[in-house]
């Protein structure tokens, strides 16, 4: 893990006025120092590889996070499985500050999507939903940095790594959060775009090229692979053994 205490520990606000409605919410970014990452929540630990964000955290942003909104993060599923994966967990990491009032109930369930690619933005963007899971309940107990590991048990099946054309099927991983609570997102250091979605009744917001974040959020997931779904031969026997004679 890195260390960041070399960096200058100074709050940056970013005032974001992209929007109206991006101009009602303000980040407070700050460094991360030293931290012990604590976990929480009842992931499964069905984990063939792993997919998402796997970067260290450098930044925790603050004053934007309220609850009731949703988080997607962009992967390729292809680099861990060659045919199809099953999403079995999604986590995210949160920081939880010393002046909250603990104990702190997180609502949230989560659904695999697929990605729509925009040719105006030039991005992959959320698309329609394959997958949703039961809304879970996260107790948080004291502060500090949690990571947030979420099952989806059964409600998935063997998602395709390629399309029928050959070509790789993008994904999005997300979390939806139904209540209210307060907390900081925790990014990494490499502002790429595209990766990152936000969306709390004002529609789908890239949080690095619209909202200015420092890093993309730190979200992945556990992945098992699977082979692709294969359909029921329709043919009698008399006919299928027509074609070994």
């Amino acid at each position: 893990m890195k260390d960041w205490r070399t960096l200058l520990i100074l709050a940056v606000g970013l005032t974001l006025v992209a929007g109206s409605s991006l101009a009602e919410r303000t980040a407070i970014v700050e460094p991360l120092g030293d931290y012990e990452l604590l976990q929480a929540g009842p992931a499964d630990g069905l984990r063939q590889c792993l997919v998402g964000n796997l970067n260290d955290p450098a930044w925790a942003v603050g004053g934007w996070f309220v609850g009731e909104e949703e988080y997607k993060y962009l992967f390729d599923a292809g680099q861990c499985c060659p045919l199809g994966f099953w999403l079995t967990s999604i986590h995210m990491l949160m920081q939880f500050a010393e002046d909250l009032t603990f104990p702190i109930t997180i609502e949230v369930y989560l659904d695999l999507e697929s990605a729509i690619w925009d040719e105006t933005l030039g991005c992959w963007v959320p698309g329609p939903e394959e997958c949703v899971s039961d809304v879970y309940s996260v107790t948080i107990d004291a502060a500090g940095m949690y990571d947030i590991g979420l099952p989806f048990g059964d409600f998935c099946d063997c998602a395709f790594v390629f399309d029928d054309a050959g070509a790789p099927v993008q994904y999005l991983m997300s979390l939806h959060f139904v209540n209210v609570f307060t907390t900081s997102l925790i990014t990494d250091e490499f502002p790429l775009g595209c990766y990152s979605w936000n969306n709390w009744g004002s529609g789908w917001y890239d949080l690095v090229n619209d909202a200015g974040f420092p890093g993309e959020l730190i979200i992945y997931g556990d992945v098992e692979c699977c082979d692709l779904p294969v359909g029921a031969e329709k043919s009698t026997w008399g006919n299928m053994k027509q074609i070994f004679r």
